[in-house]
C-alpha cells in the first residue's frame, strides 16, 4: 500500500452522525453490514468496486438497502476522503483466506480503527495481534456489539488504530516491499 498517497487526515464526508466505511466487492458480505446498522444513528458508505470482480465473483448485497447504507463506486481520490472521514472501516466479509487485504491496508495506513470478519491469513492475524476487532462471518450481532465498542470507546479505539498505523509503516509500506524485494535480488548470483 503506498504510504504516500494513504495517509492520517481529515476527510470531508463527514456528516453529524458516525460514518462506517467499507469497500471492495469480492467475497465481501454487505448483508451482515446492513443487519448491523439498520435503525442505528449511523451512516455507511461503502466503495463496492473492485478490477479483480468477474461473474464468479462472491458478494453477498442486502435485498433493501437500509437508508442509512450508500453503496456505489468511489473514484481513488474519493475513496482515500471516505477512509479519512471514517469513524470506522469495517471489511465485512464471506469465508475467505485472501480477500479484504487491500482495505485492511489502506485503513491502517490512514489511522483509521477498523473492524474485520474473522477469517484465516492477514485480516486473522492481525485481529490475533490487537490492531483490529474482529467478528465471525454472518454475526451481524457480533459486528453490532463490536461497532458499539467503538464509538463508545474513542481512546482505546484510537490507541487501537494508532498501533495498527505503527504496524503498517513497519511492515506493509509499498516502499517496504520495494526494499525487501531489491535486496533479494541483488543477494543472487548469477
Amino acid at each position: 500500500t503506498d504510504e504516500q498517497f494513504f495517509t492520517p487526515g481529515s476527510g470531508s464526508l463527514r456528516g453529524t452522525r458516525p460514518l462506517i466505511a467499507s469497500a471492495g466487492l469480492e467475497q465481501r458480505d454487505y448483508l451482515t453490514l446492513a443487519q448491523a446498522i439498520q435503525d442505528q444513528e449511523i451512516d455507511v458508505k461503502i466503495c463496492a468496486f473492485s478490477p479483480n470482480s468477474s461473474s464468479n465473483t462472491r458478494t453477498r448485497m442486502p435485498d433493501v438497502i437500509p437508508d442509512n447504507m450508500e453503496i456505489r463506486f468511489f473514484e481513488f481520490l474519493e475513496l482515500r476522503d471516505l477512509y479519512r472521514s471514517a469513524d470506522i472501516i469495517v471489511i465485512s466479509m464471506l469465508k475467505n483466506d485472501y480477500a479484504g487485504q487491500t482495505v485492511l491496508m489502506e485503513g491502517m495506513a490512514c489511522n483509521r480503527p477498523i473492524i474485520v470478519t474473522k477469517n484465516d491469513g492477514l485480516p486473522g492475524d492481525m485481529i490475533e495481534k490487537g490492531l483490529v476487532l474482529g467478528f465471525e462471518p454472518g454475526d451481524a450481532s457480533g459486528l453490532r456489539d463490536a461497532i458499539d465498542k467503538i464509538l463508545s470507546n474513542p481512546e482505546e479505539a484510537k490507541y487501537m488504530s494508532n498501533k495498527a498505523h505503527k504496524y503498517f509503516l513497519e511492515n506493509h509500506t509499498s516502499s517496504r516491499q520495494v526494499s525487501l524485494i531489491a535486496k533479494k535480488l541483488e543477494s543472487i548470483d548469477l
